[in-house]
């Protein structure tokens, strides 16, 4: 079985943040936004992705795929 990677783990690293919590205030939290519109999801599990959703935009949804993920974030 794969082992899912940290979402936000790797964007912190990705933005060359200091820690996780740098990214919940701009500029870096439209960088996070970004980055998500470009990343492969599937290396995540829906429950981090959604868990993202609620981090940087607010909104407690729960996916059911990840092309439902994918279409929030690039929506």
């Amino acid at each position: 079985m794969q082992t899912q990677r940290d979402l936000f783990e790797d964007l912190r690293v990705q933005l060359l943040c200091e820690y996780i919590s740098d990214m919940r205030f701009e500029p870096t939290k439209s960088s996070a936004k970004a980055e998500l519109a470009r990343m492969d999801l599937s290396s995540y599990s829906l429950r981090a992705l959604a868990d993202a959703a609620e981090y940087f935009y607010g909104v407690n949804l729960e996916f059911q795929s990840y092309s439902q993920a994918a279409e929030f974030f690039r929506g």
